[in-house]
Order: structure tokens, then sequence, then C-alpha cells
């Protein structure tokens, strides 16, 4: 069956029987598909042939098998409501240019994007809830912009992202290489795990305008701050320090008035 008609499609998969007449169709001229797989388990199952899709938003999808034919189309990409283990794995997305994924808090939940690459990705945003998992191996978007993570993350190498990268924001990453982020503007990592962050020292940061970052590295402690909105420096100490307060500096300067 050809449906030549419809450019875009919303759908809930009530069966596997479903699922199996779905995939029997071809859709020429299909622009976006909104499906919501429910408890319906699609293993086994490939969409046929829809080969100007551009966008789709998923929801309860385990993985991106079901849609292998129509990855060299695929320019956004939404998936939500995931409430196990999302993969995405040996996979080239030439055209995408937008993915986002939510694992639901309702239980623990991952998500793994292993082995692939994504020439054009602009955006990659990826949120879950406080025991959510993220794995990022060989990960390759040479073109991204804007990453951001609420994952529990082990170890991150954006070594082969980060040419082009303006905003960074993670919570809970433990090891961070960032390679040469020679565009970087906002970089934000929050949770307090972070142990080990490596970038090339030879690029300058030239652009970076915010940063907001603690670093926890082995039995040292670091911080990153800010310098003229653009610059920073990072202080390694053996014990954490204490920072002067507005208080302190007060009382100080009130000192200096008087010896005047």
């Amino acid at each position: 069956m050809v449906i030549d008609q419809d450019d875009r499609i919303y759908c809930r998969a009530g069966s596997k029987d479903d699922l199996e007449v779905f995939t029997s169709m071809e859709f020429p001229e299909l622009l976006e598909l909104h499906m919501d797989f429910g408890k319906v388990d699609e293993t086994g199952l490939v969409l046929k042939s829809a080969p100007k899709l551009s966008f789709v938003t998923l929801a309860h999808v385990k993985n991106m098998n079901f849609f292998k034919n129509t990855w060299n189309s695929l320019r956004k990409l939404h998936v939500q409501s995931c409430s196990g283990i999302f993969s995405l794995e040996n996979a080239i997305l030439p055209n995408l240019e937008i993915l986002t994924i939510d694992v639901s808090s309702d239980r623990c939940g991952a998500a793994k994007i292993n082995n692939c690459t994504f020439p054009k990705l602009l955006k990659l945003e990826v949120t879950g809830g406080d025991e959510a998992n993220g794995f990022f191996e060989n990960f390759v978007a040479p073109n991204l912009e804007s990453f951001s993570s609420e994952m529990h993350i082990l170890n991150l190498d954006l070594s082969k992202s980060s040419s082009n990268l303006k905003s960074l924001n993670l919570w809970n990453v433990r090891s961070l290489i960032l390679g040469a982020p020679e565009k970087l503007k906002e970089l934000n990592l929050r949770g307090d795990c972070l142990e080990d962050l490596t970038f090339d020292t030879r690029v300058s940061l030239e652009h970076l305008e915010e940063i907001n970052a603690d670093i926890w590295e082995y039995e040292s402690w670091a911080r990153l701050e800010d310098h003229d909105e653009r610059y920073f420096e990072i202080i390694y100490k053996d014990e954490e320090p204490e920072w002067e307060s507005d208080s302190d500096l007060s009382s100080e300067e009130e000192g200096d008035d008087e010896e005047d």
C-alpha cells in the first residue's frame, strides 16, 4: 500500500499487528511523523520507505532500528517518554541537525549513543531523572554548536565534536575531554562530581563569556573563575580555599581609608 497524500502523520501503536501493517506501507510524500509506540515492542520491524521524512517525534521507543531506512533524510529527531534504555548505535545520520532525548524519571533509565556520526548535527539535548545514565562512545559531530545533558556520564569525549561548540551545559560528568573548543561561549559544569577536565591549552578561549564549574580532582580542589567575562583560570588547592566575602572586602577597604 502506498500513502501518497499525507505529508504529516500522528499515530499510536495499539498492537504489534498495527506496526506490521504500518511497515507494509510506503510514504513517498511523508515529511513529518509523530509516533507513540506505547507498550508495543517494535523489535524486528522496519519502516519500509519514506524518502522525504525529515522530522520525527517518538514516544516509548527503545532504539532507532525501526527507522533505519529513513536515517539519510532525517533532520530533526525528538525521542521522549523513554522509561528504559534508548540506544542509537553504529549509525550515520548525514543530515540530522537537532537531536533531543528524554528518559523518564519514573525508574532508572539510560541513553546510549555509541559509534555514531552526525556530520550536520547542531544541537544535542539529553534529559532524564536523577538516576538516568548517559553513554557516549566514539561520538562524532564536527558541527555541533550546543550540547546539554542532565544525565550521569562517566566519560565524555568531545574532542571530535568541539571545534564549533558554543554552548556546553552538563550535569554529573566525571571525566570530560573537550579537545579544542575555540568558539566556546558558555560552559556550565554542575553536579560536583567532575574529576578530570582536559582540553587543548594552546587554544585561546577568547569567545568565552560565561563559565560555572566546580572540579573535584581526586583529593585536590579546583575552581574555575571568570576574568573580564572572557578568560578564566584554574586554581588548584590542597584544601578547599576560604573565599573572601563581600563583608570581608568592605572591612579591609574601611581599614585602608582610616590609615589614609
